[in-house]
C-alpha cells in the first residue's frame, strides 16, 4: 500500500515548525498560525527595526469550523493555504513558553475576515482554477487532472471493480508507451 503524501496543512505545519492546534474551533471561526513580521522592506534594500515592525497579516490556516469551511471552502480557500486577513481583525492567543520569544502566535478570526489566499491566486494564475459563471452565480472550478493518462491513473487509484482493472491495464499500457 502507497504512504500517505500528507495534506497541505500538514506539510506546511511541520516545513514551518507550527505548533499543532490544541482545540477545534467552531461556527465560523479559523485558526490562523500568524507569519513572523517583515524585517526588510519588500524591495530588500532597508532593514526595519524590531519597535517599529508591525504583525504580519498573513498567516497558515491550520483549522476551520463547519460554517467556515462552507464559506472558505465555496470561495476557494483550504486549510493549509497562506491567507491574509482584514487588519484589527481576531484575538490573538498567547502562550508564555519559549515559542511565543519566537513570535509564533495563532490567532483565532472569523472567516469574513479572511480576505484572500496567496495559494488561490496561485491557481488562478497558472490556470488549475478559474471562476464560471452557472445560474448567474460564479463559482470556482479547479482543474484536478490535465491529460488522459492522468484521468485514466486517477480513476484507477480511486474506483474497484471492471473498470478499475480496465483503466490500470490502460494506464499501464500508456505509461509503456511512454504516452
Amino acid at each position: 500500500m502507497a504512504k500517505s503524501k500528507g495534506t497541505l496543512v500538514e506539510k506546511r505545519m511541520k516545513e514551518w515548525g507550527v505548533p499543532v492546534p490544541t482545540f477545534a474551533p467552531i461556527d465560523d471561526d479559523v485558526l490562523v498560525w500568524r507569519l513572523p513580521p517583515l524585517t526588510t522592506s519588500p524591495s530588500g534594500l532597508l532593514t526595519i527595526p524590531e519597535d517599529q515592525q508591525s504583525p504580519h497579516i498573513k498567516g497558515l490556516l491550520l483549522a476551520m469550523g463547519p460554517r467556515a469551511m462552507d464559506f472558505l471552502r465555496s470561495n476557494g480557500i483550504e486549510e493549509g493555504h497562506v491567507v491574509i486577513w482584514r487588519r484589527w481583525a481576531g484575538s490573538e492567543m498567547h502562550d508564555h513558553t519559549k515559542r511565543k520569544r519566537l513570535k509564533s502566535e495563532i490567532l483565532i478570526l472569523k472567516a469574513k475576515d479572511i480576505i484572500g489566499s496567496d495559494d488561490l491566486q496561485k491557481e488562478l494564475q497558472s490556470g488549475r482554477a478559474k471562476y464560471v459563471q452557472v445560474n448567474g452565480r460564479h463559482c470556482l472550478q479547479r482543474k484536478l487532472v490535465s491529460g488522459k493518462t492522468e484521468k485514466i491513473l486517477a480513476l484507477a487509484a480511486s474506483s474497484t471493480g471492471p473498470e478499475a482493472d480496465t483503466a490500470r491495464a490502460i494506464a499501464e499500457e500508456r505509461l509503456r508507451k511512454g504516452a
